[in-house]
């Protein structure tokens, strides 16, 4: 019979608690055997100028998560917090390894539909932002990748169409055969 499974990975959406954890950041790196593994900051690591008023306010002012959070923090902190973000990637990597071998290892590979998307994205120091809530690509674009031997393409990358998380379940009907 046909069948559905929806998994949500818990990381790295939570890297927000790492933040909060690390407001009152530390004088030196807690782990100085990774410094040489720390990213380096990205070309638009600072502000933008042209950013209007209110959201600097909404972000940068003394009530903003920046102005809270993040407004003491050296260059090295983003650089940690950006290795952090990595090291939950690779956790949900790691489970999505073992989903698609279980997959693999089963009758079902060839005729099993796989989407991989995100609800969100992170600011990643971007801009100095870090979570979500702005219209910068680094919150707005999140990956969407989708897999089905045979009917989909393989290794096709699709920069043109726009897709919305709201034509998820209507393509995945569609694919069924069933009413959305």
């Amino acid at each position: 019979k046909p069948f559905s499974l929806t998994l949500g990975f818990l990381q790295p959406h939570d890297i927000c608690y790492w933040v909060f954890l690390h407001s009152q950041h530390p004088e030196e790196l807690p782990y100085p055997q990774i410094e040489a593994e720390l990213p380096p900051l990205q070309p638009n690591f600072n502000f933008d100028p042209r950013e209007p008023e209110k959201v600097k306010q909404a972000w940068r002012g003394p009530q903003g998560a920046w102005g809270k959070y993040m407004s003491k923090w050296p260059d090295w902190m983003w650089r940690y917090y950006r290795w952090a973000y990595s090291r939950h990637v690779e956790m949900v990597d790691a489970q999505i390894g073992r989903v698609l071998d279980a997959l693999e290892d089963s009758p079902h590979a060839d005729n099993t539909v796989v989407v991989f998307t995100s609800d969100h994205g992170d600011g990643m120091g971007c801009h100095h932002l870090w979570q979500k809530m702005y219209l910068y690509d680094e919150a707005a674009l999140v990956p969407f990748i989708m897999s089905w031997p045979g009917q989909i393409a393989e290794g096709v990358q699709d920069r043109t169409h726009l897709v919305s998380g709201l034509d998820v379940a209507a393509t995945l009907t569609d694919y069924a055969g069933i009413e959305a």
